[in-house]
């Protein structure tokens, strides 16, 4: 993509280390224009309309001039040209760039693999797992990430993961699976290239960790890598449909991916959202029965959580659900019953930000 060009590009090689960045950085300097591409897509064609990939854009100065502060070591200094002698990097980079920031309220940790101890990073974020962990990933064979999840699937957190390359020497996909892990091969006809993980999505717990970080030990001492970890529940959320979408076409009769079949009169039980998208502080319910009606409501994940109960007497014509918190943008799940009927709405919510 960049041969031929007028500006100056130096093309890594020699080196047993991949420089395996997948970033860029816009106007650094720029208070009002500085923006920050990072992920694990690389910009081919098949990795861009194929392959399951995911990246991120930050329209922020902090991450960027944090991003650009990696570029600059690799690069050998701020000149216009690559500076062999000043270039530093894999085991020759030293830790050099805040870990603990803030993007506006929203907690994160920066990591650049080898110099900050990204591993450890990663475990860090895990270990405040207490309900649900995904992971989807191109390879797996760090073992200490496995013993955690390992353990924290003995603590009760379900755990479940998608993994590309399960027959990598030491790869952890068969000891996962003999261990009870709910962990699928990615068995599509393109590379599953993500390098995500979710930590109790719907949560105030909720926390998502990006980047181009494979977890290998050759990424987290070799390789020169980044990983973000943000602690922020819609991103989560979002991160969450992208993964029950791939499960899904992976094993479309998992039980998760099959709709059941409720027992619902539409002739007698006439209940819908209204409007539909719906904002999460004001779910519409129309309920066009002539007598009022006692239900009980759920809320649920994609995956099946329950993020919200009540039980709540509808009269005819337009209602309010009751619910006990604020929902991130996404799709969920709208179970409603009584002695009588029962049934499921799907439910988008919009939030305007």
């Amino acid at each position: 993509g960049f041969f031929n060009t007028e500006f100056p590009v130096f093309r890594m090689t020699g080196s047993n280390a991949l420089m395996h960045h997948k970033f860029i950085v816009i106007d650094p300097g720029s208070v009002s224009n500085a923006w920050l591409f990072m992920g694990g897509t690389n910009l081919t064609r098949n990795q861009l309309y194929t392959d399951p990939n995911s990246a991120m854009t930050f329209e922020d100065q902090m991450l960027a001039k944090v991003y650009f502060k990696e570029f600059e070591t690799l690069w050998g200094g701020t000149g216009n040209f690559f500076n062999l002698s000043e270039s530093r990097r894999s085991r020759q980079k030293v830790e050099d760039t805040p870990e603990e920031m803030f993007l506006n309220t929203i907690p994160l940790r920066s990591y650049f693999s080898p110099s900050d101890g990204t591993t450890a990073g990663i475990l860090r974020a895990l270990e405040q797992a207490e309900d649900e962990i995904y992971f989807s990933l191109l390879t797996f064979t760090k073992n200490e990430i496995r013993d955690l999840l390992l353990e924290k699937q003995e603590e009760g957190v379900k755990v479940r993961g998608i993994i590309n390359n399960i027959n990598d020497n030491g790869g952890e996909y068969s000891t996962l699976r003999e261990n009870g892990v709910d962990v699928l091969a990615a068995n599509q006809n393109h590379i599953h290239h993500h390098k995500y993980a979710i930590i109790d999505p719907g949560t105030e717990r909720s926390c998502l960790i990006m980047g181009s970080h494979n977890w290998t030990q050759k990424a987290e001492d070799t390789n020169d890598e980044n990983l973000l970890v943000l602690y922020e529940r819609d991103l989560s959320s979002i991160f969450l449909e992208e993964f029950m979408a791939r499960w899904c076409e992976i094993d479309p009769l998992h039980p998760l991916c099959v709709e059941e079949e409720d027992p619902l009169d539409t002739a007698l039980v006439q209940l819908r959202v209204a409007p539909h998208p719906a904002p999460s502080s004001d779910i519409g319910l129309l309920w066009s029965a002539e007598t009022e009606e006692e239900f009980h409501f759920e809320v649920t994940s994609m995956s099946g959580q329950v993020l919200s109960q009540s039980r709540q007497v509808l009269f005819p014509g337009s209602n309010r659900l009751l619910v006990q918190h604020h929902f991130p943008s996404g799709f969920y799940n709208l179970r409603y019953w009584n002695d009588e009927r029962q049934g499921r709405i799907p439910l988008m919510i919009v939030n305007s930000f």
